[in-house]
């Protein structure tokens, strides 16, 4: 909510990607601070107020390409508004956008991020935003957005990578133990490299040859082309919602293609070899950062990539059982192509039954064969598991619940019925039971009186309105800047107050907040920059008033007004 761009940097001389040095956020695009707004149940008033204050103001998020103004922003209103007239800005610009890159080709190089700036290449860059004209057909239910993302989907197809194509049968990986990593170089600085040895050691194996494909991925971008593919294929949820919508089974395909297989824990950035799995392995990221060696870590990745997998195997479920597991979702544009629908902030349906809020605990359901994926479906008196068969043969797999995780009991009676048609299946045996899969298809097995917490979903929903939430000043006075202070809060048991100034270290020395709250009065000071404060508001107040002291190079202190 501070930070002006994605990037960021103490340090004012980094260049290195364009980040910015200063506070005047939001550094998000309103569609998240609409899906912000609709999670938190619109009882935090400073994403409504933010997105008014910024909403037609031309703002640099990512590298220095400018945005503003758009026909996403103005859908991204209509969202936390209601109002009409939003969206149909929304799809007035939309319709442009569809003359302009769908229904006629491209004529000059000014059309596409990607054509305007060539910084901004990622591979979704290059043709029409059809995640977003998937949002707009959801919003207006008009068939031609849903027509025009299916047609933009189709070129997207055609950047990922169609070869080499993994040979027949079985090859050898990681020959000699030794597999050499994708870089031989480490950044010292943002701008300086250093020689590196990237080669890690792993077993040689014989693994069949699909495993390691390239096929099927996207590059990052063209500038990047060489280092390989990626595996944030965040495109793949998308794909598999609009193969059920379209009646388009190759986006299916490329969707599966995109995820399964391909790793079992976080497999890093970029691979270029078929003759290694290492990047596949479960404890590959369970390392020092030093012993990451072969291919890249970016920390900032590996919150898209949870949220990746999430939106996958949700979406793989409605899209499997022809809409029957179907959960509400926000919309979570992110940033670059990290682009997912996010969940939990509203129950779902599961064939007909209401308010079942979707939950993925770790280790909370142990299958019997690895070609099957769980979700767990929690409902007011029971348990749904939610099986779904990734393979094109008939599949009989065990589930195991974890008690310590579902705390089902051992002399208690769980029946259980098997959706799609509620075939009665006995009861739940010592926390286990078998089902079997029809070749990609999906059970969802629906275990009556078995009661379980997700905890959070649940209480998301008992978090109280603010009367008094956000406030902006701008002071006038260089040392203070402009004050923003906002409550956050989620659950009903606390919220958390959020102040930043624009001012930085050029400006002041340090800020001191004073603040009373709930009959007690306190100060805090940040002494470098980025001045900002936070502070855990608990039990059910949430009324608050602070002042901000900005303290100058020389000693003189300059105070802002009160804030109530």
């Amino acid at each position: 909510m501070s930070r002006e761009k994605f990037l960021w940097s103490e340090d004012e001389a980094t260049t290195a990607q364009s980040p910015s040095h200063f506070l005047r956020g939001p550094c998000v695009e309103l569609a998240e601070l609409a899906s912000l707004h609709e999670m938190t149940g619109g009882n935090c008033p400073v994403f409504l107020e933010e997105a008014r204050r910024i909403y037609g103001k031309p703002r640099k998020l990512n590298l220095n390409t400018e945005t503003g103004a758009s026909w996403q922003d103005a859908l991204a209103m209509h969202r936390m508004t209601g109002s009409p007239g939003y969206l149909e800005r929304a799809r007035f610009g939309a319709d442009q956008m569809l003359r302009d890159e769908v229904e006629n080709l491209p004529r000059d190089f000014e059309t596409t991020p990607a054509l305007r700036d060539k910084q901004a290449a990622f591979y979704t860059d290059y043709g029409p935003r059809w995640f977003d004209l998937f949002e707009l057909y959801e919003a207006s239910q008009d068939q031609k957005y849903l027509k025009a993302a299916a047609t933009a989907a189709r070129q997207m197809l055609l950047w990922l990578r169609s070869n080499p194509m993994a040979p027949p049968g079985l090859i050898t990986v990681n020959r000699g133990g030794r597999v050499p990593g994708v870089f031989d170089w480490r950044r010292k600085t943002a701008s300086e490299r250093v020689p590196f040895d990237s080669t890690m050691e792993a077993p040689e194996q014989r693994i069949p040859a699909w495993r390691t494909s390239l096929a099927g991925l996207p590059p990052e971008q063209g500038y990047t082309y060489g280092n390989g593919p990626i595996m944030l294929t965040h495109h793949a949820a998308w794909l598999l919602r609009l193969a059920h919508l379209a009646n388009e089974p190759l986006f299916a395909d490329a969707a599966y293609n995109a995820v399964l297989g391909r790793y079992a824990n976080f497999p890093g950035y970029y691979f270029t070899s078929l003759e290694t799995d290492i990047y596949q392995r479960p404890d590959y990221p369970l390392r020092p950062y030093e012993e990451f060696k072969y291919n890249a870590l970016f920390y900032n990745h590996i919150w898209p990539h949870i949220a990746l997998i999430a939106d996958f195997l949700i979406s793989d479920a409605w899209y499997r059982s022809r809409g029957e597991v179907s959960f509400p979702s926000a919309y979570a544009p992110g940033y670059a192509y990290l682009i997912s629908k996010v969940y939990g902030h509203k129950p779902g349906t599961v064939y007909g039954h209401p308010d079942v809020a979707p939950w993925l605990p770790r280790g909370g359901v142990r299958l019997s064969d690895i070609k099957a994926n769980w979700l767990l479906g929690v409902g007011q008196d029971d348990l749904w598991v939610i099986l779904m068969n990734t393979s094109r043969q008939l599949r009989t797999v065990r589930a195991e619940l974890d008690a310590g995780v579902i705390p089902w009991n051992a002399d208690g009676r769980y029946p259980l019925r098997v959706y799609p048609g509620a075939v009665n299946a006995g009861m739940l045996e010592e926390g286990a039971f078998t089902v079997s899969l029809k070749p990609g298809g999906l059970a969802a097995v629906r275990i009556s009186g078995l009661r379980a917490n997700p905890g959070f979903q649940r209480r998301l929903a008992l978090a109280p309105p603010i009367r008094k939430g956000y406030w902006r000043k701008e002071t006038g006075e260089k040392s203070l800047g402009v004050l923003t202070a906002m409550i956050l809060q989620a659950v009903p048991e606390y919220a958390d107050f959020y102040l930043y100034s624009s001012a930085t270290e050029k400006d002041a020395e340090r800020l001191r907040l004073h603040y009373t709250f709930d009959g007690k009065s306190a100060a805090v000071e940040d002494a470098s920059y980025p001045f900002e404060f936070s502070l855990r508001l608990n039990g059910p107040k949430r009324e608050i008033t602070f002042w901000v002291e900005a303290v100058q190079s020389g000693g003189a202190a300059v105070r802002s007004a009160p804030f109530e």
